[in-house]
């Protein structure tokens, strides 16, 4: 996982729900990724898509590059098509100045995390929460309940939260919060923003936590496609 948000050390119960995901899957474990900021895993596009095929009735996911807001990201869109014809899409980012221990991530490494990120979030708009429903399935409660959540609320409070870490948010001070906005996008306020712009932010803001993640196995991660 490439950006410079800390990853946690894994307690018991991560360690294993990750080494279940990993035999029940066959997925590779440096792909489930836990952080100080969410106490869920991140999955990985692979690991999306191999969980996606099990336990999801998806029947087409694509993810192709797009036009980014901004000249330092790499900008990936990811649709989704579920097995009743209903389409999902939704853009990922990650930001040129995303590092894994201080060093220049490589374009095939930037485009592995926007995929990933597009694919969390396309997952989170169609209503699929993969984890949830591992363990409905492992419970026997194998019934799929689309509860569609908000991409935009999501991105929304990564960035505030971001933004007090990173100090351009100090209680209500938030004159250096407007004025990040104001010379990047040209608002004044995050409302202002896309969906696309705030995912572009949200990666901007990422870039700017201090980096200490350990080095994970992505240089040999394939070119990633369109995948059925």
């Amino acid at each position: 996982m490439m950006n410079n948000e800390t990853q946690k050390q894994l307690n018991n119960e991560q360690a294993a729900l990750v080494a279940e995901l990993v035999m029940t899957y066959g997925i590779e474990a440096d792909d489930v990724i836990f952080f100080e900021s969410d106490p869920k895993p991140f999955l990985m596009y692979e690991a999306n898509c191999v969980l996606a095929n099990h336990l999801a009735n998806i029947s087409c996911i694509d993810a192709e590059p797009v036009p980014s807001v901004s000249d330092d990201a790499v900008t990936v869109r990811c649709t989704l098509t579920l097995s009743d014809g209903r389409v999902r899409s939704a853009c990922g980012v990650a930001n040129t100045a995303e590092q894994i221990r201080g060093k220049e991530s490589s374009s095939q490494q930037l485009y592995y995390l926007a995929v990933s990120r597009a694919m969390r979030s396309a997952l989170r708009s169609a209503g699929i929460d993969l984890i949830k429903r591992h363990f409905d399935v492992k419970n026997g409660e194998d019934v799929l309940d689309f509860k569609p959540k908000s991409n935009i609320n999501a991105l929304l409070g990564q960035a505030h939260k971001l933004g007090a870490e990173i100090g351009f948010i100090t209680g209500s001070d938030k004159s250096a919060w407007r004025a990040v906005l104001r010379n990047r996008y040209g608002v004044e306020t995050s409302g202002e923003l896309s969906e696309k712009g705030l995912a572009d932010f949200v990666a901007f803001l990422r870039s700017l936590v201090p980096s200490n993640l350990p080095v994970v196995a992505l240089a040999n991660k394939p070119t990633l496609g369109p995948f059925a």
